[in-house]
């Protein structure tokens, strides 16, 4: 259930609200002097007069009934109604509440506390809402238009059973409806789009496609059935987070629409060196010093694929000192894809002299070390020149220690020999 909404205003050396009934923010905030609207049109303000003031909202219909003051041009008494999207108000009910206000407007330029306390018993009627009504396309633009209504042109009821909807109105700013039997006359430039009423369709949205993109129309999802004219052409675009938007314009034709959906296997993403979180699987270290390759092309800057490329995206990733990462990665649904890589293990060559009455070669001594090796790791020897170097470098050994721990080295080296084992040993450490 909902209650329809009033606002009074008047502008007259400047603009006041004189009083609301069931206001809500969301509605209180776009109400605005109707000044602007009057100047498209010359009247005698002197005369009591009202125009009606159509401003279409994404969630409902502002309905003013606008009332002309003596003074400086646009000077106006207004009663803004609020009809929320989907409430259920038949004819007598809307025309009871219009023709109140529309009376009381012209008996005089300011109502009083007595009129607020009536007004107050006529909006307090609770009405149904439909929340699944189709949407009205809202009111765009800074121009605003006229249009004639009773005698040979469409009657105020007509226009209710259009919902006060016409497509072609969406373009501006609202529209001014004028008695056909005013005096008033348009100024020069201004829109007249007097006519009979053109027919409204509704248009229901599509499904997501395949690919995740989603219809809007304009910078709203167009995710319920909306009200168009028939020949009008809907501008829907389809968006996905990092993707390119692709429009697809529709023609609405038939009594009820439906839009098909859009072909986005073709949208494209750019990849940048950003769209990876490079970092150490050991400690979370971030690596900003890497390489990547997408489906074999080398990523240095921005790159655009299309969605197919991306779903299951064929990633090389390397960074020095770290192992080479290669794997499918699905780029389509990510903003950032986070990679971890192995370190490499740094491997040291030591060398131990052996003391022997044949040549023999040198005890060869593989380490190999997540850490970098700051000192000897065999007991009782250092390396000549003392600075360990890795990679394809020898670290000569020499003894340091005393006799008896050589000693023990050489017997051990000595068993070893004649168990048969090769003269070769790898050291792992973290």
């Amino acid at each position: 259930m909902a209650q329809l909404q009033l606002y009074l205003t008047q502008s007259r050396t400047g603009f006041a609200s004189l009083g609301n009934v069931n206001p809500s923010e969301d509605v209180a905030r776009r109400i605005h002097d109707p000044a602007h609207a009057l100047d498209i049109l010359r009247y005698d303000a002197s005369v009591p007069q009202v125009f009606y003031l159509l401003t279409y909202l994404q969630d409902g219909l502002m309905f003013s009934v606008l009332r002309p003051l003596p003074g400086n041009l646009g000077d106006n008494t207004a009663a803004t109604i609020f009809f929320p999207a989907g409430v259920s108000i038949d004819f007598d009910a809307f025309n009871t509440v219009i023709t109140f206000i529309r009376t009381l407007l012209l008996s005089c330029e300011t109502p009083a506390a007595k009129d607020m306390s009536v007004l107050r018993k006529l909006f307090a009627m609770d009405f149904p809402v439909d929340r699944e009504v189709a949407r009205m396309t809202p009111s765009s633009g800074h121009s605003y238009a006229f249009a004639r209504f009773g005698g040979s042109f469409p009657s105020l009821s007509d226009y209710f059973g259009a919902r006060f909807f016409q497509p072609g109105f969406s373009r501006f700013a609202g529209v001014l409806l004028v008695d056909s039997l005013s005096k008033a006359e348009p100024r020069e430039h201004s829109f007249d789009i007097s006519g009979p009423l053109s027919e409204v369709i509704v248009v229901r949205p599509p499904l997501p496609t395949p690919e995740g993109f989603l219809p809007y129309i304009g910078h709203m999802p167009f995710d319920r059935p909306v009200i168009a004219g028939k020949g009008d052409i809907l501008d829907i675009v389809w968006r996905r987070s990092g993707f390119e938007s692709l429009p697809c314009p529709f023609t609405v034709g038939g009594n009820v629409d439906d839009v098909p959906q859009c072909d986005t296997s073709a949208a494209r993403k750019v990849i940048t060196p950003a769209s990876f979180y490079v970092s150490a699987q050991n400690n979370g270290e971030v690596i900003s010093d890497f390489t990547v390759s997408v489906n074999g092309t080398e990523i240095k800057g921005p790159q655009p694929f299309n969605f197919s490329e991306l779903e299951n995206a064929r990633v090389d990733i390397e960074a020095p000192g770290y192992f080479r990462y290669n794997g499918t990665v699905d780029l389509a649904s990510t903003t950032q894809a986070i990679v971890r890589l192995r370190k490499q293990h740094s491997t040291y060559r030591f060398d131990m002299p052996l003391r022997s009455s044949e040549p023999l070669e040198p005890l060869h001594i593989y380490i190999k070390s997540l850490r970098p090796l700051r000192y000897c790791p065999v007991e009782g020897y250092g390396v000549v020149g003392g600075k360990i170097a890795e990679g394809g470098e020898i670290n000569r050994l020499e003894y340091t220690g005393g006799r008896r721990r050589r000693l023990l080295l050489i017997v051990a080296v000595a068993a070893a020999l004649v168990a048969g084992f090769a003269l070769g040993a790898a050291i792992f450490t973290n």
